[in-house]
């Protein structure tokens, strides 16, 4: 099993923060981030049941949106800031 830690899912997030977000995340932009991650990690083979893999995502999002409390800021993502992000995630589902 193996659940990217680079993301480029989050490209979806970042196009969505920057129609109008300009203060905090809005629902829809961690929704699609999170259910974007779902869709993302069973693609990619990850064996790990779907209330797992929400867990890992749920997880990175909020990690995600501690590094970068605006959405509007997540076009300017580094990518060592979004592997932080999911590394206490992955611990997370695989215990």
């Amino acid at each position: 099993m193996k659940l990217r830690t680079s993301l480029p899912f989050v490209a979806l997030a970042f196009s969505l923060a920057a129609c109008g977000a300009t203060s905090g995340w809005p629902q829809v932009v961690k929704d699609t981030l999170i259910d974007t991650c779902v869709k993302e990690a069973k693609a990619g083979g990850a064996a790990l049941e779907e209330g797992k893999i929400r867990t890992y995502c749920t997880c990175y999002q909020e990690n995600v949106q501690k590094a970068y409390p605006d959405s509007g800021n997540l076009k300017n993502a580094k990518p060592e800031d979004l592997s932080k992000a999911a590394g206490p995630c992955l611990e997370l589902v695989l215990k």
